[in-house]
């Protein structure tokens, strides 16, 4: 008797429907990889679920010294509540798969120093099923680099000329005795580009040229040199004699 009732509980706990909740949430975060100081940048938040859901929601998490300034959602989820420190978006008729989400704007500090990084992330991440099933998402972020502004020149020179270079002061002007020279200029920022040096042609008198420098951030700064060449003098007309 007691093996039979031991093989019907056995049976009994075989047929019991396991109820299996198949939704899930994934949110994904996209942003610049770089940005200056100062600079508002947009990151495009998207949502990778399975199985429908009726409500999605996140809170932020940035790096200190980035602050928020908007979030503007988009897709098919509606505004439920959004705040300075995240968003709650819903649909009743339910979505599933990607789609995105909105998109985030915030402000990257004006202090920020070249080769800062700062983190822009989704933390509490929350999604209600249509069974009204409370599901949860990863933790996800985003890395931002702060690019340099640095526009100075590291040094300039001339060859048959002498400059005496400094960054800070973007006119120069020199002489030099032959009639072609070659300009060098280095950046003071590695990633920086400079453009307008290299080897140049001379003629009588003045001569200017303009050495530009462009930083990783898109700032610019642009050198002046003045070179100044010999003028041959011209011949002058023989003036008449007077009548001796």
């Amino acid at each position: 008797m007691k093996l039979k009732l031991k093989y019907f509980i056995i049976l009994f706990l075989f047929f019991i429907p396991i109820r299996i909740n198949a939704a899930s949430v994934s949110l994904s975060i996209s942003c610049p990889q770089s940005a200056v100081a100062g600079q508002t940048i947009n990151c495009t938040i998207s949502t990778n679920n399975s199985g429908n859901l009726n409500g999605i929601s996140a809170k932020y998490s940035f790096s200190s010294g980035v602050s928020y300034v908007n979030f503007v959602s988009s897709g098919s989820y509606n505004v439920s509540n959004i705040k300075n420190n995240g968003f709650q978006l819903g649909n009743s008729n339910g979505l599933a798969s990607y789609q995105v989400l909105g998109t985030l704007s915030v402000l990257i500090p004006s202090t920020a120093q070249s080769g800062n990084k700062f983190d822009i992330g989704l933390t509490d991440i929350g999604a209600s099923t249509m069974d009204y099933e409370d599901i949860s998402g990863a933790n996800v972020s985003a890395k931002v680099s702060i690019l340099s502004s640095n526009a100075d020149l590291k040094s300039l020179s001339a060859t048959g000329g002498n400059i005496n270079f400094s960054a800070g002061n973007t006119y120069y002007e020199i002489s030099i005795s032959t009639y072609n020279t070659t300009i060098s200029a280095q950046a003071a920022d590695g990633g920086a580009s400079v453009s307008g040096a290299g080897y140049k042609s001379l003629k009588e008198g003045k001569n200017t040229f303009y050495i530009t420098v462009t930083a990783p951030s898109g700032a610019q700064k642009t050198y002046t040199l003045v070179i100044n060449t010999p003028v041959t003098p011209k011949p002058q007309p023989q003036q008449p004699q007077p009548n001796q």
